[in-house]
């Protein structure tokens, strides 16, 4: 058995990397429009300011759960912080 057909494919990324960087960018728009820090948004949340901090970078795939929370800390509908995703693409 040579070594090539031992080695596993690289796995397929869990996520776009593009759709959390899209809705990071919503929730951090958000937040400068209401003139909150990423700490009084966590807070409000109920939330870590670092997990704030990773989800405008785009660095967190983000639960439902967590979505309700960071909307409703924004004061705004969940579905209206996927609205920068009409350039993404959904094929793998």
């Amino acid at each position: 058995m040579n070594m090539e057909s031992t080695q596993m494919a690289n796995p397929v990324e869990p996520y776009p990397k593009s759709d959390t960087v899209a809705f990071g960018s919503a929730v951090k728009s958000r937040r400068k429009e209401l003139g909150i820090s990423q700490e009084e948004l966590a807070e409000r949340a109920g939330l870590h300011r670092t997990y704030v901090c990773d989800v405008e970078r785009g660095a967190r795939n983000l639960s439902l759960h967590s979505i309700v929370r960071i909307a409703a800390a924004l004061k705004i509908a969940p579905a209206a912080l996927f609205g920068g995703f009409e350039g993404v693409s959904l094929s793998n």
